[in-house]
């Protein structure tokens, strides 16, 4: 998991915002992460451990920001890239990464000594009498990106969730960003109308949408009154003020006076 670590002043004001939410698949979406201005592309995927078959959604993602910034991938690939042994999906996920041009931002920090291992999964087994026999662990969470991108991270770590009860330790990023009002600043000046019309070509078209459409194909379009006007034109009626109680001044004639010399 990763997120922004906001200052304590000014918690009510966002530093960040998130933009153009796009769903490639059942287990893998994208979106834009705003930081005071700077759009940083982000992928979030989930490989099930049986099967490869959302590989190609995870690809579909890749090409939307293809010759653009590269993006950062949070993904749970459900394989160790640094097995001793690397089976042969572990092989096809390890290539198709290297394909993309990503990199494990983990092993660009020191980790903490309880963390030293850099395994993000574990499962205790224990023996007949309730004791403690071994712990299996793997490493199946990561947050990747280019190369190029790894000066954005300040510090990426390995955290317990202690609130959550999961088999998974918790991959903590500290990403910089711009400053508070950086983000204000582009908020303000920020276009929001016109909107663009929303038509099912649209990387945001959902079912709602399709439904409403459906829903307006079904209603007769309104007939747009006709203004009547009269055979010479508009006619203004003029009404008599006499008798209504209305007075009006009366005429002020100037007189002026003509000398001939």
């Amino acid at each position: 998991m990763a997120w922004r670590v906001e200052s304590k002043k000014g918690k009510g004001k966002p530093i960040q915002d998130i933009e153009s939410f796009q769903r490639h698949g059942p287990n893998c979406l994208s979106y834009h992460a705003l930081f005071g201005g700077t759009r940083q592309p982000v992928i979030v995927a989930y490989l099930l451990p049986e099967t490869l078959e959302d590989l190609h959604h995870l690809q579909a993602a890749f090409d939307c920001f293809k010759n653009r910034c590269p993006p950062i991938l949070m993904a749970d690939l459900n394989v160790d890239l640094y097995s001793p042994s690397p089976d042969l999906r572990t092989r096809q996920v390890a290539d198709f990464l290297a394909a993309n041009g990503m990199e494990d931002m983990l092993q660009h920090y020191h980790s903490r000594r309880r963390f030293r291992h850099q395994k993000t999964w574990y499962q205790k087994r224990y023996n007949p009498d309730g004791t403690l026999q071994t712990i299996l662990r793997s490493r199946t969470d990561y947050i990747m990106t280019s190369s190029t991108l790894r000066h954005y991270f300040s510090n990426v770590q390995l955290v317990d969730p202690r609130i959550v009860h999961t088999d998974h330790y918790m991959i903590k990023a500290t990403i910089k960003s711009a400053p508070r009002k950086a983000q204000q600043k582009y908020l303000q000046g920020r276009k929001k109308f016109p909107l663009p019309p929303i038509k099912p070509t649209s990387p945001t078209f959902t079912q709602a949408d399709q439904l409403f459409m459906e829903l307006k194909s079904y209603m007769p379009r309104p007939k747009q009154k006709t203004p009547t006007y009269g055979q010479t034109g508009c006619q203004t009626k003029l009404r008599p003020l006499s008798g209504s109680g209305v007075t009006l001044p009366r005429p002020t004639h100037t007189r002026r006076t003509i000398d001939w010399s």
